[in-house]
């Protein structure tokens, strides 16, 4: 017989799985036969996910908000609960590493989903998630298990890269910054395969497999969808979120006190810069070619407001830079190295001021084009082409700190270039939650959002079809 070690597994202490007070009461006494979930982890999708949230309750339709604890502290998600003023139904309260998240997130949502069975089994639940996030393909997998497939806001993400010649010549300084723009909105130099930003883009392709509705921000997602045979029917380009959390964001950001806390930043020609992805934070390389960008930056005469996440502290500490950047930033005012900021109409104010935005994020990268101001991606590639091959977006590839300056440095003070960035117009739409849930609605009203295969291919119409089901999951 084999003999076998017994190895000890390390399981992260986690709170206990939060439900509001007679939620599932309620659920059952409604009379409203559709329930919709919308679910949140981080701060980008607490962002994204609450218009939807909001347009539904406007709506008088019965929805709830859940929240998996992923982003718990203040400065993530607090304060945009209080901003926009709401309150999670229930909070999955998951921690640990990235993979016990997911496995938690599975479990602790399937646990709700499979209650909300149980209690109601003549209701239909309507989950909603968001994006490339872990709760996307996490939360999307315990939902579909329970045959509850999701509506996928933001569906259709990937990420194209330009082609390597392309970006030799910029690092070989053989191509100007401006014609190196040019060519990137040529949309045959484009291509797929990356799998940055990692893990963004399997969790949004996981999260195509197990939707009945894709909501495709653009035209290029909904291309991306049929491309890989996702049906057309269940398909629709409606635009991004985003834009509607910044026509509420804009309402209240001139009555933001942000100045008043960082007065240089209103003084003039601010680059906001922020790195977290994990292409660029695992790679000492990528990292410190973004690190020296910004101190070249301030030495150049530029403000430059930082903004770091729990990833940008970690690469910090783990290449001993977190000192350094501390002691420059003491001696260069014109360097504002903060963590994130907790409300969102602070950052939009501050972001629409700006003469440039350097970022590795996708959200900020639209927040960009919506707010009219250039944006250069700290990346090889972008999963928002889109805004690429519009001409709101120029690639900065952390390849070599001369490269990064060059793209930022010809953004701000090339005015032609400049201007003509600022000229694009916004991609993502207006009134973008209405049109998801008027689209959610057509579906759910007129067919099952999950369908057996009987039903999609209409036999289950039949009048010789006997209906009927087990409950077995």
């Amino acid at each position: 017989m084999l003999a076998f070690k017994e190895l000890h597994v390390d399981v992260p202490e986690t709170p206990p799985l939060q439900v509001r007070p007679n939620l599932f009461e309620e659920i059952k006494e409604t009379s409203e036969r559709l329930i919709h979930l919308v679910m949140v982890a981080t701060k980008p999708d607490i962002i994204k996910q609450l218009p939807v949230y909001l347009e539904l309750r406007r709506q008088g339709k019965f929805a709830l908000l859940g929240h998996t604890g992923q982003h718990y502290d203040w400065n993530l998600s607090g304060a945009l609960h209080e901003e926009f003023q709401v309150r999670p139904d229930f909070i999955l309260n998951i921690r640990g590493s990235l993979y016990q998240k997911i496995a938690q997130i599975i479990e602790r949502l399937g646990f709700v989903v499979s209650k909300f069975r149980q209690e109601a089994p003549d209701k239909v639940l309507l989950p909603y998630v968001h994006g490339d996030t872990t709760t996307a393909a996490a939360g999307g997998v315990a939902c579909y298990n329970s045959s509850a497939p999701v509506v996928h806001v933001e569906a259709g993400l990937r990420t194209l890269t330009p082609s390597v010649d392309l970006l030799e010549k910029i690092v070989k300084d053989e191509i100007s910054v401006e014609a190196f723009y040019e060519q990137l909105r040529q949309r045959e130099l484009w291509e797929k395969g990356s799998s940055e930003p990692f893990p963004e883009q399997f969790d949004t392709r996981t999260a195509a497999t197990v939707s009945g509705v894709h909501l495709a921000p653009v035209q290029l997602n909904q291309q991306n969808l049929l491309d890989e045979g996702f049906p057309a029917d269940r398909i629709s380009v409606v635009g991004n979120t985003v834009s509607d959390s910044l026509q509420i964001a804009l309402r209240k950001a001139e009555t933001s006190k942000i100045y008043e806390r960082y007065p240089i930043l209103e003084e003039g020609s601010v680059v906001r810069f922020c790195v977290h992805r994990r292409g660029n934070i695992v790679s000492k390389h990528r990292f410190k070619v973004l690190f020296d960008s910004v101190i070249r930056l301030v030495e150049g005469g530029y403000t430059v407001l930082w903004i770091a996440l729990g990833g940008t502290f970690a690469a910090l500490r783990a290449f001993s830079l977190e000192k350094k950047i501390l002691r420059f930033a003491e001696k260069h005012p014109s360097l504002v190295f903060s963590e994130v900021w907790p409300y969102y109409n602070d950052v939009i104010r501050v972001m629409k001021d700006c003469a440039a935005i350097a970022t590795d994020s996708g959200s900020i990268q639209e927040e960009a084009n919506i707010l009219h101001v250039p944006c250069a991606t700290l990346r090889f590639n972008s999963d928002r082409p889109e805004t690429l091959i519009a001409g709101a977006n120029v690639l900065a590839p952390p390849i070599t700190p001369d490269v990064v300056f060059r793209v930022i440095h010809e953004v701000v003070e090339n005015k032609g270039m400049n201007q003509q960035m600022r000229n694009i117009p916004n991609l993502y739409g207006e009134n973008v939650s209405a049109k998801i849930i008027d689209f959610t609605m057509q579906v759910a009203e007129t067919q099952r959002v999950f369908r057996w295969e009987q039903e999609r291919l209409g036999f289950s119409d039949r009048d010789d079809w006997e209906p009927g089901e087990t409950t077995y999951l």
